[in-house]
């Protein structure tokens, strides 16, 4: 079954008072059990509305960079976004990044309809160089999460046998190749080319040893 993530998100207070957060959980909740999704988690904001002010949206994409999920599920566009522009700029981000956003209500593939129009397909390709941009951030955040947590500079011997016995012990307690890949590098550790760990880097030592 193909996993996604959950986006929540309301614009005022007195939409959480009302019940915003629960609407939108289960009209996305219904679509997914409708499309074979498995919701694995939920990432909700509030009272957020630019592109620069949602923590949990920011946070819901670098859990991306390194657990596979690559799917987003809306109850429907306006809690991506209502203005306009905020939106076009959200859209071409997650297109950017190969990640599809859903909308529950009209079960509409929003990215795909992005990638079918040509004037959307151009804007994206200046906006995977501010992706890149990003990858590069989130490595120098990563390297500074190290040095505050003690590591030495430069760079350790990560596939030693200590580190390839450690992958196996967690993969042989339950732990998915996500989770231990997300679970390094909330700890700071990079690879050997310096950058965060994918599930499949993790598979690859903990098979060839």
């Amino acid at each position: 079954m193909k996993t996604a993530y959950g986006y929540l998100r309301v614009s005022t207070k007195g939409q959480v008072k009302k019940g915003g957060f629960e609407r939108q959980k289960s009209a996305i909740q219904k679509f997914a059990e409708k499309s074979n999704l498995k919701i694995v988690n939920f990432y909700q904001d509030s009272v957020s509305g630019t592109s620069k002010d949602r923590q949990e949206y920011s946070r819901m994409l670098i859990d991306m960079l390194s657990n596979g999920v690559d799917t987003i599920i809306v109850e429907n566009l306006t809690r991506l976004a209502r203005d306009y522009e905020v939106q076009r700029h959200l859209l071409r981000h997650l297109v950017s990044k190969q990640i599809t956003l859903i909308s529950a209500d009209t079960e509409q593939d929003i990215t795909r309809a992005i990638q079918d129009d040509p004037m959307q397909k151009a804007l994206v390709g200046i906006q995977s160089i501010f992706a890149e941009l990003e990858k590069d951030l989130l490595v120098v955040r990563l390297k500074k999460g190290r040095k505050d947590a003690g590591h030495s500079p430069g760079r350790p011997p990560l596939y030693d046998k200590k580190f390839k016995k450690r992958i196996r012990r967690l993969k042989t307690k339950g732990h998915s190749y996500g989770h231990i890949a997300r679970k390094l590098n909330k700890e700071g550790r990079l690879n050997t080319n310096g950058n965060p760990f994918s599930p499949q880097l993790v598979r690859m030592i903990a098979i060839k040893g």
